[in-house]
């Protein structure tokens, strides 16, 4: 890497460096990339208005309207014209918040919450006794009856993080940050002193990381969890 910074520093014409945000923190520290290269520059992230439009968006091309997604805990349908519930509206600001905006994680966390319920006619009947706003709310579940799908949207869950050899398993899952992937080999490679015979398989079961492709990397999903638990351990943390 200092070779390659080496030859950027007298290279007389315009060029890409590219590498993700804790990479970045990495190549700070390592070899001071941040004296030679200018600031770098990234994607602006999701906020809830976005994140909303583009997973109706997705929803809507996928499903061709044959699908409706309900949030589980007021009933309120996502991705209506109309102005979403104080409900909705506090779930995608969660879910932009938790992602720090990173569509590809977000997406992922959505995913996630996503449960199928075949809704009871019972359920869909009028209670005379019934609140005229409860009414309403179950009014919105006749969909079922036209063949549409209902989806329902759970709140955020988390991860078991595994407390054995938690200072190797965030090594691990430190380095598959900076590097985005790793094979076994290369995991080992870069980790020595970890004991990654038993952190890995423990990591893999709890879905903190995936393999895929002979490759490992840090679960979407979990991305969040992780985190806050390295960050709580004192490891340098992306800025971006």
């Amino acid at each position: 890497m200092r070779d390659l910074l080496n030859q950027l520093s007298v290279l007389n014409r315009p060029f890409v460096v590219g590498c993700n945000s804790w990479a970045w923190e990495f190549l700070k520290k390592a070899v001071m990339a941040h004296l030679l290269l200018p600031p770098p520059l990234t994607f602006a992230p999701f906020d809830y208005k976005k994140l909303k439009g583009w997973f109706g968006h997705i929803a809507e091309k996928a499903s061709e309207g044959n699908i409706n997604f309900f949030n589980a805990d007021d009933r309120s349908q996502f991705f209506t014209e109309t102005e979403g519930s104080v409900v909705q509206d506090s779930y995608l600001n969660t879910l932009a918040s938790e992602s720090r905006g990173i569509p590809w994680i977000a997406w992922n966390l959505w995913r996630k919450s996503l449960r199928l319920e075949r809704v009871e006619k019972e359920k869909r009947m009028e209670d005379e006794e019934e609140k005229e706003s409860e009414k309403k709310k179950r009014s919105v579940l006749l969909g079922a009856d036209r063949g549409v799908r209902v989806i329902w949207v759970e709140a955020l869950a988390s991860l078991h993080f595994p407390e054995e050899q938690k200072v190797d398993s965030l090594l691990v899952l430190h380095a598959l940050l900076i590097h985005s992937r790793l094979t076994v080999e290369e995991l080992l490679a870069v980790t020595p002193n970890v004991e990654t015979t038993s952190v890995v398989p423990a990591l893999l079961k709890a879905g903190i990381i995936t393999l895929h492709a002979k490759s490992l990397m840090c679960a979407p999903a979990a991305y969040p969890q992780v985190r806050v638990h390295l960050e709580d351990a004192g490891f340098t943390m992306d800025q971006i």
